[in-house]
């Protein structure tokens, strides 16, 4: 059956305009008519090999054609002997002409082997006829063989043909060789036009690809717009409408937005009343879709067919929303109709801002607060790829997870190539897979877009593509921050990721760059001040998301200025444990206690803190305190004091794989993750609680009028005394703590274990004076309480 609608499907010709039609076979290989006959004949891809010649008309399809908004649709493998070549082609028709799309899987050819798309012109149609290129001075189409076989070989984008009146204009992109030859040098009764195909930006490596425009008459000035496939006509608030915009524009590379620019106005309900809003701009972005398997424990990424552009749009609240696609070109602008989707309310993920209400956490829409519990997941540490950050995703969630940090890198997912303005399809389609398997599970990622390893590291800098040396405006790295060409090309990449990620309600925050100061010239660099300006000023205003903006430091790296920057929203240090002497300072031996000494330097700057590196000093291969610290304390211990003295999240450890996966320690996120939700996080009245030094029990905390939420520990069980001096956990023993400026009155009084997130017990307890008494649990190392006063 799929075989039969398929050969009736290609038999149907496609109209171009109201006298012409284009007639396809199974493979793809077309030929255009009109009431006076052919005008086209044998349209399709030919391949010299050293091996030989081969042809689309002797393919073999890999599947039927397909139909739909795009286009005709055709997939198959021509032949070469014992070479096999993947193609794809679309043929989506237009009001007077024809755009044809190829890509073609050329790996298993030489770079000397040769692929054209060739269209053939009869005789009858256009002998004593004229061709011209790029505008330039006619050449002859003559009645008789010509002396020569070769009319014109040239590099260009635009050829036109012309016999009496009847015109056929041929556009190309990208540029490339083109060939118009008589073919009755070969005994082939016919002009033939070879427009070479050859790898663009965006394809992968071994691809070759060409778009092709074949008018009727004078064509188009500026863009034309085909067709526009739609997303899904009903959704939730937070997810994404994702619609397809095909057109025609000559460009060269569809990554910078000087040569062409998909996008979208958009009008949501509340701009479609008597007195409606301006639409807002959404940008779209060049995509290639991929097949992904695994073998073994390797994941593979097929691609699949040409480059195509999208646009995602993520509506917030409930209605009807409506957009126009658009695309602008130095040439012009071209829109396509409106389109419409609805979106209902919904409870799903919701994207999280810089705070307004008070300034220790994220805040969602409503202005509810969010504390992120989470650790690193920077890179896949398999050949899993995509499919081992998916996996660790799932992992979080039940854990009560809800961030992770995941680096934009050269050997992880890295969306920058070796040269400018090229970007790494696969590895964004890995992204959109992470951030949609993210979204899916509640756990928000951080995007850390840049880092000191790749541009000053020996290792991979060499493939930078901001220096000179792959084709870049840098001849040394500093000059990254300081080049208004570097800015630029840096500006261009923020654009296409807040095009392709920022719809994705996932998305915590774009971290600019990890560690910034490793790469700094000098320290402070007033370079690198003006750059994270800049940078977090064009997020900010290009985002339409708003999603946060922040920056790392590295080890023990103070830099207030950088953190007072306005375009800075999170406060991130990094906080890393060396193995100590038994006198060195306490955060040295306590990763409470150095928890607590990053965010007590941060409290003047009146941002969120996260701590988004914590750990012990070492590799994954040899971290003897990560070794000797089996269970945790130090994990369990930074994770409850991060979150009882007011950081934006918990202290992200480092060592996800070689740590957290393989010592199994996610109960540590679950206790705390269950705690949290049995409660509200402090308001904006409530003030920390925080035991003098000299207490023999750690107490941390908040508390309001009426409620409260503490930690408390015992002093002596820290990491270093547990799991390098091995000693047993110390018990809090009789305990009483007085939690002092409460209103007067009757309060439920919440015990629960720190380690496995249970409640332990509970008791009304009575203020009176402004004072409430609570007496502590014995046995435990360490617990957690609230304490919430009781209506009468």
């Amino acid at each position: 059956m799929t075989l039969w609608l398929g050969a009736l499907l290609a038999a149907a010709p496609l109209p171009i305009g109201p006298q012409h039609k284009a007639f396809f076979d199974d493979r793809g290989v077309w030929r255009l008519e009109g009431e006076k006959g052919a005008l086209l004949s044998e349209c399709g891809l030919r391949l010299w090999a050293k091996e030989g010649f081969a042809a689309q008309a002797n393919a073999k399809p890999s599947r039927p054609p397909g139909e739909g908004a795009a286009g005709r649709t055709f997939h198959g493998i021509i032949r070469v002997r014992d070479k096999a070549v993947e193609y794809w082609q679309t043929a989506t028709p237009l009001p007077s002409g024809l755009l044809v799309q190829y890509a073609v899987a050329a790996g298993a050819l030489a770079e000397s082997d040769e692929v054209a798309a060739c269209f053939d012109l009869p005789l009858a149609a256009f002998a004593e006829g004229a061709c011209a290129v790029e505008g330039g001075k006619p050449v002859s189409l003559p009645a008789a063989k010509a002396p020569q076989p070769r009319l014109v070989e040239q590099t260009a984008t635009t050829l036109r043909v012309e016999r009496g009146g009847v015109v056929l204009a041929f556009q190309r992109r990208p540029a490339g060789k083109l060939i118009v030859q008589d073919a009755r040098h070969w005994d082939n009764a016919r002009f033939e036009v070879l427009l070479y195909l050859r790898r663009a930006a965006g394809d992968p490596p071994g691809w070759r690809s060409g778009a092709f425009l074949v008018s009727l008459g004078e064509p188009a000035a500026g863009p034309v717009i085909a067709a526009v496939v739609p997303g899904r006509e009903a959704l939730g608030c937070g997810d994404i409408h994702e619609a397809e915009v095909v057109f025609w524009a000559p460009y060269e590379n569809p990554f910078d937005p000087a040569q062409v620019r998909v996008w979208a106005e958009v009008t949501a309900p509340s701009g479609q009343g008597p007195r409606p809003r301006a639409a807002v701009s959404r940008a779209g972005f060049y995509c290639r879709d991929y097949a992904r398997s695994l073998t073994g424990d390797a994941e593979h990424l097929t691609p699949i067919g040409h480059g195509r552009w999208r646009l995602r749009l993520t509506p917030t609240e409930p209605g009807v929303h409506s957009y126009v696609a658009k695309v602008t070109t130095p040439a012009g602008t071209a829109s396509a109709r409106a389109e419409t989707f609805s979106a209902a309310a919904s409870l799903g993920q919701g994207f999280l801002r810089a705070p307004r209400r008070q300034k220790l956490y994220l805040e969602h829409a409503g202005g509810e607060p969010c504390f992120l519990i989470g650790h690193n997941y920077c890179w896949p540490g398999t050949r899993r790829g995509a499919a081992e950050l998916e996996a660790a995703l799932e992992r979080m969630a039940r854990s009560g997870i809800n961030a992770t940090r995941v680096w934009l890198c050269s050997w992880g997912i890295g969306i920058e190539g070796e040269r400018p303005d090229d970007y790494r399809l696969d590895d964004a389609w890995r992204l959109d897979r992470v951030l949609a398997a993210a979204r899916e599970r509640g756990v928000y990622v951080q995007l850390c877009l840049d880092n000191f390893q790749d541009l000053v590291g020996k290792e991979h800098a060499a493939r930078n593509p901001y220096l000179a040396a792959n084709g870049g405006p840098c001849a040394e790295p500093a000059q990254f921050f300081s080049l208004p060409k570097a800015r630029e090309q840096h500006r261009r990449r923020l654009d296409y990721l807040i095009a392709r990620y920022a719809p994705f309600t996932s998305v915590l925050a774009w971290e600019l760059f990890n560690e910034v100061n490793y790469a700094a010239a000098r320290p402070n660099d007033p370079a690198v001040l003006d750059w994270a300006r800049e940078a977090g000023a064009h997020l900010k205003k290009a985002d339409p998301h708003a999603h946060p903006v922040t920056i790392s430091l590295g080890l023990q790296a103070a830099w207030d200025e950088l953190w007072r920057l306005e375009e800075i929203d999170i406060v991130q240090p990094h906080a890393y444990i060396r193995r100590p002497t038994e006198d060195a300072a306490p955060a040295a031996l306590d990763s409470a206690a150095l928890v607590l000494e990053q965010r007590d330097a941060a409290e003047a700057l009146g941002k969120p803190v996260l701590i988004a590196e914590l750990g012990f000093l070492g590799t994954a291969d040899f971290n003897p305190l990560n070794e000797a610290d089996k269970t945790g304390v130090h994990l369990h211990a930074a994770l409850w004091a991060a979150a009882m003295s007011g950081c934006a999240g918990t202290a992200m450890n480092w060592w996800w794989n070689s740590y957290i996966v393989e010592r199994d320690l996610h109960y540590h996120y679950a206790a705390l993750a269950a705690f949290l939700r049995a409660g509200p996080l402090p308001g904006p009245d409530w003030v920390p609680v925080r035991s003098k030094a000299s207490s023999p029990v750690l107490v941390l905390g908040f508390r309001g009028r009426d409620a409260a939420m503490l930690w408390i520990r015992h002093r002596d069980n820290t990491w270093f005394r547990r799991a390098v001096e091995g000693r047993e956990a110390a018990p809090l023993g009789r305990t009483a703590l007085d939690l002092p400026r409460l209103a007067d009155g009757r309060y439920r009084v919440e015990w629960w274990d720190a380690y496995s997130g249970q409640p332990l017990t509970h008791v009304t307890a009575l203020a009176t004076e402004g004072t409430l008494r609570l007496s502590v649990p014995e046995r435990l190392p360490d617990v957690a309480c609230r304490v919430r006063r009781q209506l009468d």
